[in-house]
């Protein structure tokens, strides 16, 4: 997978057009982004996302989508209902209401991202590549981070990486070899409890069958609360 991006405009002469009425700063200066045309009253969009270039069959990628409006304030709408996405070629690659952008077959197309209010509306577009011949294996997934490391039975813990689906399906996680139920799954993101029995060791994630190099999880068990009444010392008898 590759995603190219394109350096953030920082005065109002590097906007398209030069239209914007005064300099919107996004919610994180260093992100680069795709810049829209500016529409009067509807607010300037742009993508984080330039370009994708997809490795295989099924390979998801989100987009995100940030507005910047005329009194300063940049907010993120990847979401929002006024933004609708489309592909020009399905056969190439699909994209839900949400912004995921998954690979079908081999070619090009885009992505259209439509910000609209009333009757104006802006527009940018994504580009979208996937090789010839398709690659329909599907890397392992990898995890880069355990949120928190460590923690009792019951802690939620947020397992960030790659390659993990859109969905869990038949996917699985365990720590160090015990079973968990996840309670949310995205493709770079899962929610988990630490399940009962889990002891310390490695977390894996395990997606068609391949399974994650392990990232250490510290189990702490809780101590039990002593109850009942105190021993007492009974005098020796003789």
């Amino acid at each position: 997978m590759l995603v190219n991006i394109q350096p953030i405009p920082r005065s109002k002469a590097e906007f398209p057009h030069g239209s914007c009425t005064s300099l919107m700063e996004p919610l994180n200066t260093n992100a680069p982004r795709t810049v829209s045309q500016l529409t009067p009253s509807v607010p300037m969009i742009w993508c984080i996302t330039k370009t994708i270039i997809f490795d295989f069959a099924g390979e998801q990628i989100p987009l995100e989508l940030f507005a910047g409006f005329a009194d300063g304030t940049t907010l993120s709408v990847t979401a929002s209902s006024y933004v609708t996405y489309s592909s020009s070629n399905t056969a190439v690659a699909t994209v839900d209401s949400t912004g995921l952008v998954t690979a079908v077959g081999p070619g090009s197309g885009s992505v259209t991202v439509t910000y609209a209010l009333a009757s104006n509306n802006n527009q940018i577009f994504v580009p979208v590549r996937v090789p010839n011949p398709v690659n329909t294996a599907a890397p392992a997934p990898t995890i880069t981070n355990l949120s928190p490391g460590s923690g009792a039975v019951g802690t939620s813990v947020t397992i960030r990486g790659t390659n993990f689906g859109a969905s869990q399906g038949t996917s699985t996680v365990t720590f160090n070899g015990t079973a968990a139920t996840p309670t949310s799954w995205s493709a770079t993101s899962i929610a988990v409890p630490v399940p009962s029995g889990a002891t310390t060791g490695n977390v894996a994630v395990t997606v068609g069958g391949h399974a994650s190099s392990g990232m250490r999880f510290v189990s702490k068990r809780e101590r039990p609360q002593w109850q009942g009444t105190a021993l007492r010392r009974r005098p020796c008898q003789n």
